[in-house]
């Protein structure tokens, strides 16, 4: 099998799911951005390798790809997500340049990817349509909505993530990444578990001088990119493209703005050296634009 396809790490590759009958589910959606902090039905002792509890972020979603291979139904994972209504999903814009819509499956409810076993099924949907920003660069402007054909339907693992106002600034707040990326640039494999990661949104200018200091002196930051983590082995890593950051609204417990998608960095958790994420607010113009095109209720997200 694997001779006769591109080669791939074996860790990041995944089977199509047959849909199964779930538990009673709710009829309706609830709040956008609902966090379940003691997972859904399940819960980690101890959170290992700072993996996250089943269900604990019901926004996020796994871009898959179809494979030209003899073994049908199998998937490559090629990034991350979330949602922002029942048929659309957020990412960014490098992890599906020059991909096919046809090709691609938005994932929801996924959370360890080695097994199709979990309490609730997950919620595989085809990509009708990638809508990139017209003035994208891997720098700037690097976001992307897929629509999909059909919608996922209101479960305690699914649900869609908030967005913030165009003027939000979440400088110095501790926010959370979340992704199947690797836990280490050296790492061999991906994991398999969902993991999560808390770092602090670092302000421009501070972003800026650190990079100059990296031996990076004509470092620049492309307006819509913000900066976060910078602590030492903490960090999002390769993989985790397109996943979403998320930060807590005031005064909502367990409930969150999406604040960035993971975009780009150099190497992970390198100490005083943050990784870049597409800013959300910064684009929201955009986004709320092509949302309205898409004629999406406004109450989701």
């Amino acid at each position: 099998l694997i001779a006769s396809m591109p080669v791939v790490n074996i860790s990041l590759l995944i089977r199509q799911i047959e849909q199964r009958p779930d538990p009673v589910m709710p009829s309706e959606w609830g709040k956008c951005g609902s966090r379940n902090p003691n997972g859904v039905q399940l819960t980690i002792e101890g959170e290992r390798h700072n993996e996250a509890n089943y269900g604990e972020f019901p926004w996020m979603i796994a871009i898959l790809e179809r494979q030209p291979t003899p073994v049908i139904g199998l998937l490559l994972y090629i990034g991350g997500g979330s949602i922002l209504a029942p048929n659309v999903v957020l990412t960014t814009a490098h992890k599906v340049f020059n991909r096919t819509a046809e090709n691609l499956i938005a994932r929801a409810g996924e959370w360890d990817r080695s097994t199709e076993r979990e309490f609730y099924s997950q919620q595989d949907l085809d990509v009708q349509e990638i809508i990139m920003h017209p003035t994208y660069h891997i720098t700037r402007d690097n976001i992307a909505l897929l629509l999909l054909k059909g919608s996922y339907y209101p479960s305690p693992h699914i649900a869609p993530i908030c967005l913030p106002d165009v003027n939000a600034n979440f400088d110095n707040e501790r926010c959370t990444v979340t992704g199947w990326g690797k836990r280490a640039s050296e790492s061999k494999d991906y994991p398999y578990i969902l993991k999560k990661i808390d770092v602090p949104v670092v302000p421009r200018d501070t972003c800026i001088s650190l990079y100059r200091q990296h031996r990076r002196p004509r470092f620049r930051l492309e307006p819509g990119n913000i900066c976060a983590g910078g602590e030492k082995d903490v960090d999002s890593c390769y993989g985790d493209g397109g996943a979403p950051l998320v930060c807590p609204i005031k005064d909502q417990p367990n409930r969150y703005y999406q604040a960035g998608l993971v975009a780009w960095g150099v190497s992970c958790g390198l100490e005083n050296l943050p990784a870049g994420y597409a800013s959300v607010a910064y684009l929201m113009p955009w986004i709320l634009q092509e949302l309205n095109k898409l004629q999406v209720n406004s109450t989701y997200y």
